[in-house]
């Protein structure tokens, strides 16, 4: 601010008031003030300010808590910050008990954003609902770290979190590789406006496409993410297409429900799919072979990266290189396939 003062030959207290938005500064003053902490390149020092206060930088975080996996997700955020122990950051968790609540996380944040924390980190349930609150939070200098799922047209900082394209298209090859290139795929899809389940569609088909072109698609199946019914649509589909040789779906819930229809009429060895992560659910259809193999997405990783990101924003002003970080996507084989010597082509 001294550097800023001294070249426009006014107060440290003028620019003061002009970075903090704090009135009592004609507008001229303010232009000429911002146009020249633009070209010098000023960011504020958010550590230095916290020490200014003696007082710890409060970092919230909005996520959901109702299950394993975003459970380890908080996990990875807390693991992460305990890392920075002695520094004057502490970490508020706001936990959202269901992603059927839109106007519930919309009103969390909102209310973190009254305290005025130092950042925001969210697992955006509707991201669409949320675009507007993120944008006014870092409007005012509060950078906003998405993970596991994303507000990609917001001006959120950066997103952490699995490259859902690259992951479809991991299932693609996994479906390719198992049906020998031929076969007849139906598809289940979650009706949501959640980017990372498109992308997993999108991904998928673009693999079959590709690579696969005699596997045929041969419908695809909107359905609200509910395992029940994408049981009811499987059982519908595994009974009506004696042709149907495998069930693709982008989501976890749609994954479990194909798996059990596999299971309960008995198409193990005539049905091929995949499911998401590693809850007990999912390792059961795994060891009946209802299910070839499961896809993580690494869940702790996402949140700890993502708390590491931020606390590099707020303790050393370094905002992140780019604006995504994709955790790993590991395969794991049900006990039929392990010791198969597949080799996987990935697009790259």
């Amino acid at each position: 601010m001294k550097d800023i003062a001294d070249d426009l030959s006014i107060s440290i207290g003028t620019v003061d008031r002009a970075i903090h938005n704090r009135g009592r500064i004609n507008s001229i003053t303010q232009a000429r003030i911002m146009s020249r902490i633009e070209e010098m390149g000023y960011k504020t020092n958010t550590l230095a300010r916290t020490l200014r206060k003696n007082q710890a930088s409060k970092i919230t975080l909005i996520a959901p808590t109702y299950n394993y996996f975003f459970q380890d997700i908080a996990r990875g955020v807390s693991e992460s910050f305990a890392e920075l122990a002695g520094f004057p950051v502490v970490l508020d968790i706001i936990a959202q008990d269901s992603e059927n609540d839109p106007i519930k996380q919309l009103r969390d944040f909102d209310k973190a954003l009254e305290s005025e924390p130092g950042g925001i980190i969210l697992v955006p349930l509707h991201p669409f609902l949320l675009r507007g609150s993120i944008n006014k939070a870092v409007e005012r200098s509060i950078p906003v770290v998405t993970m596991n799922l994303d507000s990609a047209d917001s001006k959120r900082i950066c997103h952490v979190g699995q490259d859902s394209y690259h992951t479809g298209g991991i299932i693609g090859h996994l479906f390719g590789k198992f049906l020998r290139g031929r076969g007849r795929v139906a598809i289940l899809t979650g009706i949501s406006d959640l980017f990372s389940w498109q992308h997993r569609t999108e991904g998928f088909l673009g693999t079959l496409s590709k690579y696969y072109p005699q596997i045929e698609v041969a419908e695809i199946n909107p359905f609200s993410n509910d395992a029940q019914i994408a049981y009811e649509i499987s059982k519908i589909l595994l009974l009506s297409d004696p042709s149907l040789t495998g069930l693709f779906a982008n989501t976890t819930a749609g994954t479990i429900g194909i798996g059990l229809a596999i299971r309960d009429f008995n198409k193990c060895e005539q049905v091929v799919t995949v499911c998401y992560d590693t809850q007990n659910e999912v390792m059961d259809l795994l060891d009946v072979n209802a299910a070839i193999a499961t896809v993580t997405q690494n869940p702790y990783m996402q949140g700890y990266y993502a708390a590491k990101i931020m606390g590099r924003i707020l303790l050393e002003s370094s905002p992140p290189k780019d604006e995504f970080y994709y955790v790993r996507a590991d395969v794991i084989l049900n006990r039929e396939h392990y010791n198969l010597n597949t080799r996987m082509v990935i697009d790259p």
